[in-house]
C-alpha cells in the first residue's frame, strides 16, 4: 500500500513538471513521428522525474522529520493528526513547485541555447513546422540530380559549418530525370548535408 501510495505521489509530482519542460522546449526540438500517446505520456512522466527525484532527495536531507511524517500518512497511520496531514500537504506542495521551478529553468536554459545558434531557425521552422496531426514529408534533391522522397524522420540543428544531415523514413524512394519513381528498401535513409541541393517540405495530415 505504501509503495503505491509514494508511487502515485511521485507520477502525480512528476506530471506537472514534465508538462512544462515539454511545452517548453517543443519549438525547439525535432518532433517525435508515430509517437503513440502512452509513449508521449511515458516520456513526459519520465522527463518530470528528472526534476521531482533531485528535490525529493534533497527535502530528505534538509528536513528528514517532515518526509517521514509525509511517509507515515501516505501509509495510512493508525493515529494521523490534522497536522501531519497539513505537513504532507505542504512538503508535497512545496516539492511540487521546486520541481517546475527547476523544470522551467531548464526549458528556459534549453530554449537560449538553441535560440543563439546561428541560423538553425530556418532549418528547424522548414523541417520541424508541421502543424499538430500532420507529419512532414521532403524532397530532397541531390548534387547529382536525382531527388529522394521521404517522411522527415530526424534532422540535426547545428551551427552552420558543422554539417547538418537528415534523415528520411519510410516510405523511402527516389526518382531522376531518367528514372523513375524507385522505391527503396529500409525504413531510414541518412542524407549528409553535403550531398543535398535543396529540400522541398510537404506538411501531409496523419491519423492521429
Amino acid at each position: 500500500m505504501l509503495a503505491a501510495s509514494l508511487v502515485g505521489v511521485l507520477l502525480l509530482c512528476a506530471v506537472v513538471p514534465g508538462y512544462i519542460y515539454a511545452q517548453g522546449t517543443s519549438q525547439h526540438r525535432a518532433p517525435k513521428l508515430n509517437q503513440s500517446g502512452l509513449e508521449e505520456a511515458i516520456s513526459l512522466i519520465a522527463s518530470g522525474f528528472v526534476f521531482t527525484l533531485p528535490t525529493v532527495i534533497a527535502a530528505s536531507i534538509i528536513c528528514p522529520e517532515r518526509i517521514s511524517t509525509v511517509v507515515q500518512t501516505l501509509r495510512g497511520a493508525q493515529y494521523t493528526s490534522t497536522d501531519d496531514i497539513r505537513t504532507t500537504a505542504i512538503v508535497l506542495a512545496a516539492m511540487t513547485g521546486c520541481a517546475v521551478t527547476l523544470s522551467w529553468v531548464a526549458a528556459t536554459i534549453y530554449r537560449c541555447r538553441h535560440e543563439r545558434i546561428s541560423g538553425e531557425s530556418t532549418w528547424h521552422e522548414i523541417l520541424g513546422g508541421a502543424p499538430s496531426g500532420h507529419a512532414a514529408f521532403a524532397e530532397v534533391e541531390l548534387k547529382d540530380g536525382r531527388v529522394l522522397r521521404g517522411q522527415v524522420s530526424d534532422y540535426d540543428g547545428i551551427p552552420l559549418g558543422l554539417g547538418r544531415d537528415l534523415a528520411l523514413g519510410d516510405p523511402l524512394s527516389y526518382y531522376s530525370s531518367t528514372q523513375p519513381v524507385t522505391p527503396l528498401p529500409g525504413d531510414r535513409l541518412m542524407v549528409p548535408e553535403s550531398e543535398i541541393r535543396t529540400i522541398t517540405v510537404t506538411h501531409v495530415p496523419v491519423a492521429e
